[in-house]
Parts: structure tokens; C-alpha cells; sequence
């Protein structure tokens, strides 16, 4: 419908284009999720453990004994998804304990759950743009507020496995250069892992809320000024509508603004004869 020559803007200039949400909330999540190398290097186990279980009958038989359900292939089509066997890994982890960062597993698995159910609610059938806009703007709104807490309890969730399986916490040091009396030099440093995979989780949260400012907000520049026509607000004898950035004409304004006081008392008159019946 977007296509130059026989899209609906190519017929019709004023028409304005909305991406479809659940395509761009996968692209959101695709972006995020290869932010960081360890959360490319997660996925990428994920899709080995698919490969892994699906060329034998056997392990795959074996696989859902154990856990109750079988994993599926990693793909960007319904990306959120994935939430389901992130679920799994995590609630039977020790049998897969090659896990490159414990942490993402944590963070992957708070995260998801809340990316599905969007991505449900947007699938709905007679989907109103504004429902769309709300929707999304709570999303954003969750994972922000709970930005510190989601990593936060990711990183205990990986430093509690580690101590329950026995994995030492690694301590990497990195040079870093120094100012003196006008000359360079440098000194060690040590930077715990425990730090850097906090920075490395919280660059990849901070990639889903810069994808879903950037790509959400045509959306709702579109909700903002087309939200008048919602029944809730064109039925609301209060609500004042500006109709200066849709139409021009002053004549159009005001046969809008008649049809409308003509539509309020319709409606509370049919909704006043269903009531009584």
C-alpha cells in the first residue's frame, strides 16, 4: 500500500502512511537484541538448542518430557515470541549450563513477556490508532520505569546461579591511560564483569526505548491529530475539537461542528431506548 507508483500516496497524496506496529515492534526487538554481542551470542545458543533437540526424534521426545513443551526456531516474523522459550530455558536451566551470559537469560525473560503482550493486543481485529498509540506509550512506559529494576534482578538472578552451579565470577583487567605532569602513562584497573555486563544489559534496554521513540512516534503524531474523531471524545459535549490542522475551510469547520451536536444526543437517545428495552 506504500509502494511508489501504485501505493495509496501515489493516488492519493494526502493519505498518510502507519506502519504496521507489530512489524515495527519486531524490528525493535531484533535491533535491541543484537545491541550486544552477548545477547547475539544468547540467541544465537537458543537457535543451536533448536538445531540441537530437532535433529532427533529422541532428543526432541526427551526435551519436552522434561520441560512440557518444545522449543521453537528463532525468527523475526513474530519476534516476541521467543518470551515462551526463554520462559523454559530459565525455569530448567541446569541442563543447559553452556549459556554464554546468564544475565541476558534473566533480562531476556522480564523483558519479553511484556514485548508478546503488546504485540497480542495489536493483532486485534478493528484496532483503533489510538488504541495502538496507548498501547505502545505503555509499554515504553513500563520498561522505563522499570529499566533499573529488570537489570537489577537480571544480574541477581545470574550471580545466584552462578554460586548455585559453581561458576567463579570473572574479574577482567583493562589498561587505562592517565594524565601526569603533562605526560601519558597508564595503570591497571580491575573492572569487574559484573559491571561490564551491566553496561552491556542496560545498552541493549536503552535500544528498546530509543527503537520505540524513533519508530513510534508517527503513530502517534497521527493518533494526536485524528484523536478527535474517537467516539469518546466526538460524543463529550466538553471536549473542545481543533480542527485547524485537518481543515482548512472555515465552512467545513462549521458543518463539522453541527454534524457533531446532531450526533450526541442521537447516540445518548439510542443508547437511553436500549437501556429501557
Amino acid at each position: 500500500m506504500s509502494r511508489i507508483h501504485n501505493g495509496v500516496q501515489a493516488l492519493d497524496p494526502k493519505a498518510l502512511f502507519v506502519a504496521c506496529t507489530n512489524h515495527s515492534l519486531n524490528l525493535v526487538g531484533v535491533h535491541a537484541a543484537s545491541e550486544s554481542v552477548d545477547s547475539v551470542m544468547f540467541f544465537g545458543t537458543m537457535e543451536k538448542l533448536f538445531a540441537f533437540f530437532s535433529a532427533s526424534t529422541v532428543r526432541w521426545n526427551a526435551l519436552v518430557a522434561v520441560t512440557g513443551q518444545a522449543v521453537k526456531r528463532v525468527t523475526e516474523t513474530r519476534w516476541s515470541a521467543r518470551h515462551v522459550d526463554v520462559k523454559m530455558l530459565k525455569n530448567k536451566f541446569e541442563p543447559c549450563s553452556h549459556l554464554t551470559s546468564l544475565t541476558f537469560l534473566g533480562f531476556w525473560a522480564a523483558v519479553l513477556p511484556e514485548v508478546d503482550d503488546a504485540q497480542i493486543y495489536l493483532q486485534q481485529r478493528g484496532l483503533s490508532v489510538d488504541k495502538c498509540a496507548q498501547k505502545l506509550c505503555a509499554l515504553k512506559t513500563l520498561l522505563v520505569e522499570s529499566r533499573d529494576r529488570f537489570v537489577q534482578e537480571a544480574i541477581d538472578f545470574a550471580k545466584t546461579l552462578c554460586e548455585k552451579l559453581g561458576i567463579e565470577l570473572k574479574t577482567i583487567r583493562i589498561r587505562r591511560k592517565k594524565r601526569m605532569h603533562g605526560d601519558e602513562s597508564s595503570e591497571d584497573a580491575a573492572l569487574y564483569h559484573e559491571q561490564e555486563i551491566r553496561r552491556e544489559v542496560f545498552a541493549s534496554f536503552d535500544k528498546i526505548i530509543q527503537e520505540m521513540t524513533t519508530r513510534f512516534q508517527q503513530i502517534q503524531e497521527i493518533s494526536d491529530k485524528f484523536g478527535f474523531l474517537m467516539p469518546a471524545k466526538l460524543l463529550d459535549s466538553k471536549f473542545e475539537c481543533d480542527l485547524s490542522h485537518v481543515l482548512e475551510d472555515e465552512d467545513d469547520k462549521d458543518e463539522f461542528q453541527m454534524e457533531r451536536k446532531r450526533l450526541q444526543p442521537f447516540v445518548a437517545c439510542s443508547e437511553s431506548e436500549e437501556n429501557s428495552g
